[in-house]
C-alpha cells in the first residue's frame, strides 16, 4: 500500500512540474526586461509599458515579449502570450488566435517595443480609453514549442 501511495505522489509531483507554466504577476511586471521562461537556448522575456498615441487621450498598457535564440541554428518558436484577468484568460487556449510563431536567426532575438504592432510580441492589455474592460492579473508564455529551422 505504501508502494502504491508513493507512486501516487512522485505522479502528481512529475505532473504538476511537467505542466506548469511560469507567470508573472501584474505587480512583478516592469519597464525592464524579466526572464519568464526557458527553453533549452531558447529565453523568453517580458516587459509591461504604457505608450502614448496621438489619437488617444490616455496611453494603453501593454505586455511586450523578447525571444531570444541562444543556439548556433535558426529556430522555429510557437507559443502563446496568454493574459489572466479576473475574468478569465485570453490566450490560454493551444488553438486560439494568440498562438503565435517566429523564426529567429542563431544568435539572435526579436522584442516589442510601442513602435511594433506584431502579434508574435505584442499584447494590449489595457486600455482606459474604453469602460469596463478587463482586470489584469498576470501573463504567462503557454503551449511553447521549439524546433530547428532548416
Amino acid at each position: 500500500m505504501k508502494y502504491i501511495y508513493s507512486l501516487f505522489f512522485i505522479t502528481l509531483f512529475v505532473s504538476a512540474n511537467v505542466f506548469s507554466q511560469e507567470r508573472m504577476t501584474k505587480d512583478e511586471l516592469t519597464e525592464e526586461w524579466q526572464l519568464i521562461q526557458e527553453q533549452e537556448d531558447i529565453k523568453i522575456y517580458v516587459k509591461s509599458k504604457e505608450c502614448s498615441f496621438d489619437y488617444l487621450a490616455k496611453p494603453l498598457s501593454y505586455v511586450f515579449v523578447m525571444v531570444e535564440n541562444n543556439s548556433t541554428n535558426a529556430m522555429k518558436v510557437q507559443y502563446n502570450i496568454a493574459l489572466h484577468f479576473e475574468e478569465g484568460c485570453s490566450g490560454c487556449e493551444e488553438e486560439s488566435e494568440y498562438n503565435t510563431g517566429v523564426i529567429i536567426k542563431a544568435k539572435s532575438s526579436i522584442e516589442g517595443t510601442c513602435d511594433t504592432k506584431k502579434k508574435e510580441v505584442t499584447r494590449l492589455i489595457l486600455n482606459p480609453n474604453l469602460k469596463g474592460g478587463w482586470k489584469f492579473e498576470s501573463v504567462s508564455i503557454m503551449h511553447l514549442k521549439t524546433t530547428p529551422e532548416k
